[in-house]
């Protein structure tokens, strides 16, 4: 990966000239996300938000998809990060700095423990009834 984008000729982080090297990218991403532990997910994860390459303003390799049941995002800093679509089971995303709308647009985090501790049935339904009564997007319950 760090060679696509190292690679004047596959221009990974300019869309419009890497169309290839985008979809290798993704293509190795989701095929190695599965066989990894939780830690070694949030390694994948941190390098792909640290190499600008899941920012929410510039997507190079889409998430949809990806495997990151069980990651380990304990303290991890992915303000800006684009998650949208990759399925987080069981994640663990205590005390992550990750914004609400980021996790709203997760697929499935079914058992996952949210940034501030709550499971996510509880931090949903939490969310849901101070959205109901305050009609607010914002904030973490």
């Amino acid at each position: 990966m760090g060679q696509l984008l190292l690679d004047k000729d596959t221009q990974l982080l300019h869309p419009e000239e890497g169309d290839d090297a985008r979809t290798l990218a993704r293509a190795w991403t989701l095929t190695v996300l599965p066989r990894l532990d939780g830690l070694r997910k949030r390694s994948v994860v941190q390098f792909l938000y640290e190499s600008g390459l899941i920012t929410k303003d510039h997507v190079v390799i889409d998430l949809t998809g990806a495997h990151l049941a069980a990651v380990n995002l304990t303290s991890a800093n992915l303000k800006g990060a684009n998650l949208r679509g990759a399925y987080m089971a069981s994640a663990n995303l205590t005390n992550a700095y990750v914004s609400e709308k980021q996790l709203d647009s997760a697929d499935s985090l079914k058992g996952a423990t949210m940034p501030n501790g709550r499971k996510y049935e509880n931090w949903l339904k939490i969310k849901r009834h101070r959205d109901r009564e305050h009609g607010e997007n914002g904030g973490t319950p």
